[in-house]
C-alpha cells in the first residue's frame, strides 16, 4: 500500500493493533454497512493517528509485533499515551525496505 501510495505521489498511514473484534452488518433493510467493532479496531485507529504525530507511516501495537517474532520488520518507536486509554502503549514503526 505504501509503495502505492508513493507511486501515486500521496502518503497514507497505517495503524495495526491484534486482538479480538467483532463484526457485523447493521442498519435496515434500506440501508445496511459492514462494520467492525472491539478495542484492537479503536486502538488501530489510534494508532493511524499519532503516525502523524510521531512522523512514520506505520505503527503497530505489541500483541501484533509479538505475533511477528524475531523476522519482525516493525521496530521499537517508544512508549506513547494514547487517546482513550490509561496507560501508555509500546509502538512499533514498520522498518525501512533494505
Amino acid at each position: 500500500m505504501l509503495d502505492v501510495a508513493a507511486a501515486h505521489d500521496f502518503t497514507i498511514r497505517v495503524g495495526i493493533a491484534s486482538g479480538d473484534l467483532v463484526t457485523g452488518t447493521i442498519g435496515s433493510a434500506d440501508r445496511q454497512s459492514f462494520t467492525v467493532y472491539g478495542d484492537a479496531v479503536n486502538l488501530a485507529a489510534r494508532l493511524e493517528s499519532q503516525c502523524k504525530v510521531l512522523g512514520v507511516s506505520v505503527l503497530a501495537d505489541q500483541q501484533t509485533r509479538d505475533a511477528y517474532g524475531v523476522a519482525s520488520p516493525l521496530e521499537p518507536c517508544g512508549v506513547e499515551m494514547i487517546d482513550g486509554l490509561a496507560v501508555q502503549v509500546p509502538v512499533f514503526s514498520l522498518s525501512a525496505a533494505p
